[in-house]
């Protein structure tokens, strides 16, 4: 590795012009912390096709409508204010890794140094009829699309079934990861639509989410019956049509159907000649540099990255954060002609949140729930925003939050039939 670093840095006889595809987690905190350590040495250019940095870990809420969509996002200038960071609004349609070329949306742009930060896409796995019949929760305006078919559905349906109400909505959820399991929640017993959604939530798997903590994954199957939520366990789903879904025990009616089974990398690793795994991550060494490219570096959910037992590591916000923090740290030191240090994950533990205030959270080895874990969740978003922006930039999401408080809230008129079953008789949820 210290060749291929003397090899670059010697081979740069202008100023480093480092860009950075993507504004989420990972990539904008590169770039952040990247102008704070290199100032004015090199130019850093950040490409998204978004004026706004999402905050993905949140969007449940934003879907069930508990927060405010402008909550949930944080404009990008108000971020790079200051900072040397040169704001390009693209979004990135080809790499060419002998040229050191992008393909933009806007044009083309040459790079000595690439980081690689596209996030991930909603994985349909294939299923008939999922990428057309149902919604993703991957971006704020999944987010909200799926909010406002949820109001349409409760508000404007009209009847499809004799013996069902008008003001009744079925939705099921696939998938029963965290952004399964917590949209389940927002959704159930105590939330706006409470008494007008019947909410399910299927999980091909033995157990609610399958790649965290077992006590994690019976806490909340137990969290989700309070808010009454039906649990459908070793229920993959086969086929999605117009009134509803197929699971191996029968088919079971819905009027609207989340897709949250899990993500896939962009196509553009594999188009651009970048070694992947099988779901598209592209292969890194430990410090997160491209396999056979130590000039792209490929981090946040676009990159098989490895623990130091040398087990992939799952897609998450925290990893993408300290990935963030390796990847400036290393850039940096390269242009010293230094060598780069391998990332070494720190998991300081999982939170998630059930409804407004249920929560569950194991934080080194100490299981919390509700209160406790809610505050948890809490506490690391400020600190997040924090690490962002400063205290200004919390004051600035709390007011935007506040302000969305003072709208009107609907009631959603209440039907009588909730006693009603909504899945074939031969089919039984999880006890």
């Amino acid at each position: 590795m210290s060749q291929q670093v003397s090899n670059w840095t010697s081979s740069v006889h202008h100023k480093p012009r480092i860009v950075v595809v993507g504004a989420g987690y990972a990539g904008l905190g590169t770039a952040l912390r990247l102008a704070h350590q290199v100032g004015s040495r090199a130019s850093i250019d950040l490409v998204d096709g978004r004026s706004e940095h999402q905050l993905i870990t949140r969007l449940h809420e934003v879907a069930a409508g508990r927060l405010a969509p402008a909550a949930a996002a944080v404009p990008l200038r108000l971020l790079l204010a200051g900072t040397s960071v040169q704001l390009h609004r693209a979004w990135v349609e080809g790499l060419d890794l002998e040229r050191g070329q992008l393909t933009t949306s806007s044009g083309l742009m040459d790079y000595d140094m690439l980081v690689l930060a596209l996030g991930s896409q909603t994985d349909f796995r294939d299923v008939s009829g999922a990428s057309e019949l149902t919604l993703p929760l991957r971006t704020l305006e999944d987010a909200f699309r799926l909010r406002e078919r949820l109001a349409t559905q409760l508000w404007r349906r009209p009847p499809t079934d004799p013996a069902a109400s008008d003001w009744d909505a079925t939705v099921l959820v696939v998938g029963g990861g965290y952004t399964g399991v917590e949209l389940a929640a927002e959704l159930g017993a105590g939330s706006t639509w409470a008494g007008a959604l019947r909410v399910g939530l299927l999980e091909a798997g033995h157990r609610l989410l399958p790649g965290s903590d077992a006590w994690l994954g019976h806490q909340a199957a137990t969290s989700l019956d309070r808010l009454d939520v039906q649990v459908f366990l070793d229920s993959p789903c086969l086929a999605v049509d117009d009134t509803g879904l197929d699971v191996p025990g029968g088919h079971m009616r819905a009027d609207l159907v989340v897709w949250a089974t899990g993500v896939q990398a962009p196509r553009l690793l594999a188009d651009a000649g970048l070694r992947v795994n099988l779901t598209g991550r592209a292969l890194v060494d430990r410090t997160l540099a491209a396999v056979g490219h130590p000039e792209v570096l490929v981090l946040g959910d676009a990159a098989a990255a490895r623990d130091a037992n040398g087990s992939e590591l799952a897609p998450s916000a925290q990893v993408a954060v300290q990935e963030a923090a390796r990847v400036a740290d290393n850039i940096a030191a390269m242009l010293r002609g230094r060598a780069p240090q391998p990332f070494v994950p720190r998991l300081q533990g999982e939170a998630l949140s059930l409804g407004a205030r249920g929560g569950l959270a194991r934080v080194g080895g100490l299981p919390l729930e509700d209160g406790p874990a809610v505050l948890v969740k809490r506490v690391a978003a400020a600190r997040y925003l924090s690490r962002l922006g400063g205290p200004g930039l919390q004051v600035l999401q709390y007011a935007r939050q506040h302000l969305w408080d003072w709208r009107p809230q609907p009631t959603p008129p209440r039907s009588g039939h909730d006693d009603e079953p909504w899945w074939e008789p031969d089919m039984q949820p999880a006890a």
